[in-house]
């Protein structure tokens, strides 16, 4: 994390939950760059376990960040190797984000 950079937390929680879904990209670089990232993971593991971004400088993705869903979107990895897939999960005490692209 790099302090300097570094957005205020209130200011990050707020956009995380001002952002209409539909526009709310976890992929974004700043956002993990700044330390910013773990709002969005929030709202999207409560509103949106399995989230479409339509719209990216990757193109469009899914990102899925429940545990138990990762769980079964791995076992299935046949079927998601096929298509480029960001996927974030939080087990107990850890947070990180897997970027899969064949």
């Amino acid at each position: 994390m790099n302090i300097a950079v570094r957005i205020d937390s209130d200011e990050a929680v707020r956009e995380a939950h001002e952002t209409p879904l539909e526009l709310l990209n976890p992929g974004r670089a700043d956002r993990f760059q700044k330390d910013t990232i773990f709002p969005v993971f929030a709202r999207l593991r409560k509103e949106d376990p399995v989230h479409f971004t339509a719209e990216s400088d990757f193109g469009p993705y899914w990102s899925v960040t429940r545990w138990k869903d990762i769980a079964v979107v791995q076992l299935a990895a046949g079927a998601v190797q096929r298509h480029p897939v960001v996927m974030q999960a939080r087990p107990p005490a850890v947070d990180f984000m897997l970027l899969c692209n064949d």
